[in-house]
């Protein structure tokens, strides 16, 4: 329960930068838009880059971590070092704490989905298969064509984790078709949550939580089919995924 309040702190906060930040169409009118996948920078890669989350920092209620950032250096330059290893509890998910040991708490398993496809981050706008993050597009809600309560926002993984203020696969990634199971311990996404602990081993891991476009909170099962979940990870592929799942 602690991780979906997580998620929706997240998501609440994503749509009060998007009201913000909008970006004008014409004089009199603007439009909502979601940060891009990574703080933007030219000279660096996207796994140099600042992540999403820097920029949403002041609407997580952390504007005095956000102004130490430099944003036009890279994650890991030495003037960003100690902000970014600052843990985020909201960035945290609880379930770690009696799963794993992990020394470095600025981990963070909250992804940006970024569509279906190896190549998902880097998309334009108005590919089908792009979802709502990409490393340098900025998406605008009106833009998901199908119900937003069926559209991804985040999901959880506990593989390959970055620090949350890391550009790249650390906090956005696709679903690569041959990267199968989607879902699962040391799979792209989910490992995080789990039945409880048996006699002389740990319980199995189960699902994971993602959070929906309209601000909603879903528990994800394992067993889910890939074709449904690639359907949810898209912005405008207009699929008919139903409500049970």
């Amino acid at each position: 329960m602690q991780c979906a309040n997580n998620l929706k702190q997240i998501a609440l906060g994503l749509y009060a930068y998007a009201d913000a930040q909008p970006e004008g169409l014409r004089a009199a009118k603007s439009v909502p838009l979601l940060p891009a996948g990574t703080v933007p920078n030219p000279v660096l890669p996207p796994d140099q880059r600042l992540s999403w989350v820097v920029d949403l920092l002041p609407f997580l209620e952390q504007e005095d971590l956000y102004r130490r950032i430099d944003r036009t250096a890279g994650w890991d330059a030495t003037a960003n070092a100690a902000a970014v290893q600052t843990p985020i509890k909201t960035l945290w998910c609880p379930d770690w704490d009696r799963e794993f040991t992990l020394e470095r708490a600025y981990l963070t398993p909250y992804l940006g989905v970024a569509g279906v496809g190896g190549d998902a981050p880097f998309l334009p706008a108005g590919d089908r298969n792009a979802g709502i993050f990409g490393y340098d597009r900025r998406t605008a809600l009106a833009e998901v064509t199908g119900r937003t309560s069926s559209t991804l926002l985040i999901l959880e993984s506990a593989r390959d984790n970055g620090a949350w203020a890391r550009g790249g696969p650390a906090t956005v990634r696709g679903l690569d078709p041959a990267d199968q199971p989607y879902l699962g311990t040391g799979r792209p996404f989910g490992g995080t949550h789990f039945a409880e602990n048996r006699l002389f081993k740990p319980g199995q891991s189960i699902g994971c939580n993602g959070a929906m476009a309209d601000g909603s909170v879903r528990f994800l099962r394992e067993d889910i089919a890939p074709k449904v979940l690639e359907a949810l990870a898209t912005k405008a592929g207009g699929e008919a995924v139903g409500d049970k799942w």
